[in-house]
């Protein structure tokens, strides 16, 4: 997946995720680094793109989220493919 394909994805991605997420951004590698919203628990945030990804993304090639809590340095990194 090249990187137009990248930052279309990002963009949907962010838009419909949006009562979770704040920021959404590609680093140089082409993963996707996500900040959570700071008026929801991380946890439920988690659990939530856990439980909705399998069924809202249809995606081919592997891409890693870097999950990140609004504030702090620590992330959780989920794999698709």
């Amino acid at each position: 997946m090249d990187r137009q394909e990248l930052e279309l994805f990002r963009q949907e991605f962010s838009e419909y995720y949006d009562d979770h997420v704040v920021v959404t951004d590609l680093d140089s590698m082409g993963n996707m680094v996500v900040y959570t919203s700071p008026y929801k628990s991380f946890d439920e945030v988690i659990l939530y793109l856990c439980e909705h990804l399998p069924y809202t993304i249809h995606f081919d090639d592997h891409l890693d989220i870097y999950l990140y809590q609004f504030g702090t340095n620590g992330c959780i990194r989920l794999g698709i493919n």
